[in-house]
């Protein structure tokens, strides 16, 4: 199991305390606290029509992510693909700051672009949840 998680270290520095963990939780978990995530089919992708964003480690070696960014731009050509520099498979591991970053410009430009598509909604009064004999005195 170590040389499994050193492999996909990529020789990169990780955090010891999260490798403690993903061995623990691989070894005596369940299915419920272990993730095994469902590989969807090329018509499946083909289908999705909300922004996406796919973040890969550069040195990723599950995915390489030359490959697997260009396979998802042609299941999905409007993917926004973010390739982060000396990061593995676990890139919010390896570079937070980083993943964080791509997020944050990720759902800002979906909301930017939600902002522009979507009708104005109208204002609607608030109502006072206190009445007026239990408001402070001022």
């Amino acid at each position: 199991m170590r040389k499994a998680a050193a492999w996909m270290y990529a020789g990169l520095p990780h955090d010891p305390a999260w490798g403690d963990l993903f061995e623990t939780v691989l070894l005596h978990g369940t299915t419920v606290n272990q993730v095994f995530p469902r590989v969807f089919t090329r018509q499946e992708l083909a289908t999705i029509k909300a922004p996406v964003l796919l973040i890969l480690g550069d040195r990723e070696r599950i995915y390489p992510a030359a490959e697997a960014s260009e396979a998802a731009r042609k299941l999905l050509p409007t993917i926004q693909v973010e390739i982060v520099p000396e990061a593995h498979h676990v890139t919010a591991i390896a570079q937070p700051a980083l993943v964080n970053a791509a997020v944050m410009r990720f759902l800002g430009g979906g909301l930017a672009v939600a902002r522009k598509t979507r009708p104005p909604k109208k204002a609607s009064r608030v109502r006072p949840t206190v009445g007026r004999a239990e408001r402070p005195a001022a």
